[in-house]
């Protein structure tokens, strides 16, 4: 195993502009001299709960562009994962370890709580399924030194990004120390990782600069029309091996529909038709509640070989019709053309 080459990065001249210009406004990046790598920290999805899914030790978790980012109590996790390609269900991940050089995370403070929910139901054990898990648009590093945070937030491009607050008239130089396999080059006070993604510039909290009306500096100017977005809810739904969704659609009620086909012989099948997971590969079909919070069923459908469902509609009484491909001779035809 190859050993994780680490390296100190000091990031002093960013406090000292912290320190002269105060806390007014972040800027996301920008800053003349910055690499044209795209920044890692940037394109963030909300900020996810650890609400039991992953193990006591992370907090909250962000997704990116290059995989996921982990926030524990002592130091950020940048997970960068390749994805599997064509017909393996592999994936590989490179991690980098961020933290503060002889500090702690005073306290971890989850903020601008989202409308957005998580749902996680996995396994057929619904004890072990986790429910409107909370999400939220910042992440605030409380007393990274006295006097003196670090905010991390989601969002597209430079709004989302990590920056300094608070007085600290009287806080050392930080100096963050990165651990990675990963290879690495630096360019001033950027880390330029080298990825299966490419290049991503790991650059300091940016500086607070002045700016108009609250806005950052860096951001767009105002348009007559501004459009946003909102996840209302999502969920996870498999098992312990391949799980491969095709096809959703809605009944009169707003009952969410999906299938498609699964390799897992634990995937949830409460009140199914078939909850047997047959062999190869089954067919799946669930149904879900119009907010994603409860499966109100699922089934296999398959036979001795390897099934497919690709398409779904829903008929005037609300039964759901599936279609795909199988290779089984052996898959139920009750009632019939063939």
């Amino acid at each position: 195993m190859a050993r994780r080459r680490q390296k100190v990065v000091p990031w002093v001249v960013w406090i000292g502009l912290c320190i002269a210009l105060g806390p007014t406004a972040p800027n996301a990046g920008g800053a003349s001299g910055i690499p044209s790598a795209p920044p890692a920290l940037e394109n963030l999805s909300p900020f996810v709960q650890n609400a039991g899914q992953y193990g006591p030790d992370i907090l909250y978790y962000a997704d990116a562009p290059w995989g996921r980012l982990y926030i524990r109590q002592t130091d950020l996790v940048l997970q960068v994962v390749q994805r599997p390609p064509a017909g393996s269900s592999t994936s590989k991940a490179a991690n980098a370890y961020i933290r503060f050089e002889g500090l702690f995370f005073g306290t971890v403070k989850a903020e601008e709580p989202g409308t957005a929910v998580l749902n996680i139901m996995k396994g057929a054990d619904p004890g072990s399924w986790h429910r409107e898990i909370r999400t939220y648009g910042k992440i605030r590093l409380a007393g990274v030194a006295p006097g003196l945070d670090v905010v991390l937030a989601s969002g597209e491009g430079k709004g989302s990004a990590w920056w300094t607050e608070g007085a600290a008239s009287e806080t050392p130089p930080l100096n963050l120390a990165v651990e990675t396999g990963l290879a690495y080059r630096g360019e001033g006070p950027v880390l330029i990782l080298e990825t299966v993604h490419g290049e991503l510039a790991l650059a300091p909290p940016g500086a607070l600069v002045p700016a108009t009306g609250g806005m950052r500096q860096d951001s767009p100017a105002p348009a007559s029309r501004l459009e946003t977005q909102q996840l209302l809810w999502g969920t996870y739904l498999g098992g312990t091996s391949g799980d491969d969704g095709q096809a959703v659609a809605l009944d009169s009620a707003g009952n969410v529909f999906v299938t498609g086909h699964t390799e897992s012989t634990d995937i949830p099948a409460p009140s199914g038709f078939d909850q047997t997971f047959n062999l190869q590969t089954d067919i799946y079909l669930a149904k879900l509640s119009p907010n994603g919070a409860s499966l109100l069923w699922g089934t296999y459908l398959g036979g001795s070989s390897w099934d497919y469902g690709w398409a779904l509609a829903i008929d005037a009484g609300g039964n759901p019709v599936v279609g795909g491909a199988t290779y089984s001779s052996d898959i139920p035809t009750p009632g019939g053309y063939q």
